[in-house]
């Protein structure tokens, strides 16, 4: 879940995004951002591990739209699915 979720924000496009990064990066990686995230909501590690560091060989443009998509302030994600789309490769 985004994080804004674990604080009784409302649902919105930007925490689905975030929730499109998320499984971007598992796929991408094979590991779960922060570590996982326990039932409490908060982050095991604040820090995110850059995809390319666990998988060298990831395409620099994946890894720039999971990044946007997994930014903590909802306003600095990409605005819409289309956006993220357009960052992809291919």
């Amino acid at each position: 879940m985004a994080p804004g979720l674990f604080h009784h924000e409302h649902p919105s496009q930007q925490s689905d995004l975030y929730a499109l990064g998320m499984v971007l990066y598992e796929v991408a990686t094979g590991r779960e951002p922060f570590g996982g995230v326990p039932a409490d909501g908060l982050q095991a590690t604040t820090e995110l591990i850059p995809p390319s560091l666990l998988c060298p060989e990831i395409e620099p443009a994946l890894e720039r739209a999971i990044m946007q998509c997994l930014e903590v302030d909802p306003h600095r994600r990409p605005a819409s699915a289309q956006a993220v789309a357009a960052l992809l490769p291919g």
